[in-house]
C-alpha cells in the first residue's frame, strides 16, 4: 500500500499526487492521499502504519524518531529534499530506506532571485509602500544591463541565474569553494576570489548549500567589503549570513538594497527591522513555490515508486 500521509492542506500538492500516482494511465489512484494536515504525531502514525511505501512532501510535518518507531513504513520516498522532513538517523537505525528528489525547484528559485534583483534595482521597496499609503514617490533606478553581478555558488540555481543574467546583459562573476572553470565558461561567468567578488560587484546573490564551511560565510568583515550602494540577494540559506551583522549593516544605511527569502527565525517576527526598512524586500520563503516545481517533485517521487524512473532520485538513508 502506498500512503501520502500529509499534503499540508494544499490542494495543489494533493492534486499532483493523485495525478501522478496512477496505474497504466487509467486514472485509478493507487495511493491513499491525505490532503488534510495530520493532527499531531499520533495521526501521522495512524496514517502511515502498515504502508509499504510512505510518500511524503518535503514541506510536510517532520517524520521524527517517535513517528518512525511507531509506524514502521517499509520505505519512505520524499517529494523534494528529505533533510528537514525525515529523521534520517532514526530511519537508518530502524532499517527504513529513505529516497528523495532534490534540486527540482532550481528554475523557480533562480527566477525568484532575478525577480528580487529587478525589484531592488528599480527601488520597489521604497516605492510600493508609499503607493499603498496613498503617496506618490517616483525615484530613479537602474537598468540590469551592464550591472556587475557576483554569484556566490554556481550549482543548479546559480547556473540558471547566471544564464538569465547574461541574457539580460549583466556582467557575471562567480565564486564557490570548489569552482569549476569550465562550468563558469559554459554560463558566461568569470571566476574570481570571494573578496574580489564582494568588493567589485554592484549586486551579490547567494546560491550555496549550507555546510559547516559555509556557516556565516558573510560576516561583518565580508559585508564591509561590499561597495557603498551595493545590492544583496539571498534565496539560499539564512545561515550563510551573519544575520545580526546584516541587520547592523542595513540599519547603517550603507547598502543600496537587500532582498531576502530566508531568515534566521521563520516566520520572521513582526517587529524585525528587516520587515520595515525602506531598502529591504522580504518574501516568506517562497522562492521554490511554483506549480511547476511541485509537479516536478511529485512526478519524480511517483515515477520512482511505480518503477518508471530513477531520474533525480537519490537514497539518503
Amino acid at each position: 500500500m502506498i500512503v501520502v500521509a500529509d499534503c499540508g492542506g494544499s490542494a495543489l500538492v494533493a492534486t499532483a499526487f493523485r495525478r501522478h500516482l496512477t496505474s497504466g494511465g487509467t486514472g485509478t489512484v493507487d495511493a491513499l492521499v491525505h490532503e488534510d494536515p495530520a493532527d499531531g504525531p499520533g495521526e501521522l502514525v495512524r496514517r502511515l502504519r502498515g504502508a509499504d511505501t510512505a510518500v511524503h512532501f518535503f514541506t510536510g510535518p517532520r517524520l521524527d524518531d517517535e513517528v518512525l518507531e511507531a509506524a514502521r513504513p517499509g520505505r519512505i520516498v520524499v517529494a523534494g529534499p528529505a533533510n528537514d522532513c525525515v529523521d534520517l538517523a532514526a530511519a537508518r537505525r530502524l532499517g527504513i530506506p529513505v529516497h528523495d528528489t532534490p534540486g527540482l525547484a532550481a528554475r523557480s528559485v533562480a527566477e525568484h532571485s532575478l525577480t528580487l534583483l529587478l525589484a531592488l534595482v528599480r527601488r520597489l521597496p521604497e516605492v510600493v509602500p508609499a503607493m499603498s499609503d496613498g503617496g506618490w514617490r517616483p525615484v530613479f533606478g537602474r537598468e540590469l544591463g551592464g550591472i556587475r553581478l557576483g554569484l556566490i555558488g554556481l550549482g543548479r540555481v546559480g547556473e540558471l541565474f547566471a544564464s538569465l543574467a547574461v541574457a539580460l546583459g549583466m556582467r557575471v562573476s562567480a565564486w564557490s569553494p570548489h569552482l569549476d572553470g569550465a562550468r563558469c565558461a559554459a554560463v558566461g561567468a568569470v571566476p574570481c576570489g570571494l573578496e574580489e567578488l564582494l568588493a567589485t560587484s554592484d549586486a551579490v546573490s547567494l546560491h550555496l548549500r549550507l555546510s559547516s564551511a559555509g556557516e556565516r560565510l558573510l560576516g561583518r568583515a565580508e559585508l564591509g567589503l561590499l561597495a557603498d550602494g551595493a545590492l544583496l540577494v539571498n534565496t539560499a540559506r539564512a545561515g550563510l549570513l551573519d544575520m545580526a551583522a546584516l541587520r547592523e549593516t542595513v540599519l547603517a544605511g550603507r547598502l543600496g538594497g537587500v532582498a531576502l527569502d530566508v531568515f534566521d527565525i521563520e516566520p520572521l517576527p513582526p517587529e524585525d527591522p528587516l520587515r520595515h526598512h525602506p531598502t529591504v524586500l522580504v518574501t516568506p520563503h517562497l522562492a521554490w513555490m511554483t506549480k511547476e516545481a511541485v509537479d516536478r517533485f511529485v512526478a519524480a517521487a511517483a515515477g520512482f515508486v511505480q518503477n518508471r524512473t530513477t531520474t533525480q532520485v537519490r537514497q539518503v538513508a
